[in-house]
């Protein structure tokens, strides 16, 4: 049997209804959430320290004691930091310099840990700090060392999280396998797809 007229007016009422309230959700909630994934957030502000020994990317926030946050490899100033809300919560400056070759610090300022660590100092004094807390995660972690025994006078304290401390190589397979995984061709095509 055939339906009345009414009652399919008031279903195509119901449906252009469903519809315009699915179009305004999708219009008010794309910039939040779900609707969000994939769309590039915009980055913190960074600084370029022009140094005595090099350029040097860095990202400074939060006020009160200065923490130096060395990131581990792959990564520059503004890669996550896990724990910089709670650093930012205990009253502390966190500035996070970008690695050398990464982000808009050159591989020139420092191509080894000794190096950077140096030009580390002469951010320091840009920044005009006399003393820091380093922390050295991952990779970061040879330069924090190196940035508390050559200047010992800078560093209160020295955090190391998971951090590469011994400087020896890996042999055999695994050696390869970091070549054929991290070399600059394949890293750059890995970071480029999540960009």
């Amino acid at each position: 049997t055939p339906s009345p007229v009414w009652y399919s007016l008031f279903r195509g009422g119901v449906g252009f209804t469903e519809l315009g309230f699915a179009f305004w959700m999708i219009q008010t909630y794309r910039h939040q959430g779900v609707w969000a994934m994939g769309r590039k957030k915009a980055e913190p502000v960074s600084h370029l320290a022009r140094t005595k020994l090099g350029l040097i990317e860095y990202r400074s926030v939060g006020q009160g004691s200065a923490v130096l946050v060395l990131n581990g490899g792959h990564t520059n100033c503004h890669s996550p930091l896990g724990h910089e809300a709670f650093f930012l919560a205990q009253g502390y400056q966190l500035i996070i310099p970008s690695r050398p070759g990464y982000g808009r610090t050159p591989s020139s300022t420092g191509k080894r840990a000794e190096a950077f660590a140096d030009a580390l100092v002469s951010l320091l004094d840009h920044l005009q700090l006399d003393q820091v807390i380093v922390v050295g995660i991952s990779a970061g972690g040879p330069t924090a060392l190196q940035l508390a025994g050559r200047h010992p006078e800078r560093v209160s304290k020295v955090i190391l999280q998971n951090a590469a401390t011994d400087g020896r190589y890996a042999s055999g397979m695994i050696r390869f396998g970091t070549y054929v995984f991290f070399n600059p061709v394949l890293e750059g095509l890995f970071w480029a797809g999540f960009r």
